[in-house]
């Protein structure tokens, strides 16, 4: 993955509720990463706050953000 090529559209510290974006995204036929920042070089680190990342590409972006503002209405 080639971060220049991907765009954040949500960041939380609950990597079971960015997994679960991620698959909604994929069923919407956009592909979407997700970045687990404890399992990088940050554990490592021993950094105790950490992020997890749902990436997408930039075309992608605006309809991403749109699902997930609906789906944290839900929530």
């Amino acid at each position: 993955m080639n971060p220049k090529d991907w765009n954040l559209v949500y960041e939380t510290n609950d990597k079971f509720d960015a997994e679960l974006i991620q698959a909604h995204l994929k069923e919407m036929d956009i592909e979407a990463y997700v970045f687990d920042h404890q399992a990088s070089m940050f554990k490592s680190l021993n950094q105790t706050n950490y992020a997890v990342g749902v990436y997408v590409h930039p075309e992608n972006v605006d309809k991403a953000k749109a699902y997930i503002e609906e789906h944290n209405k839900k929530s």
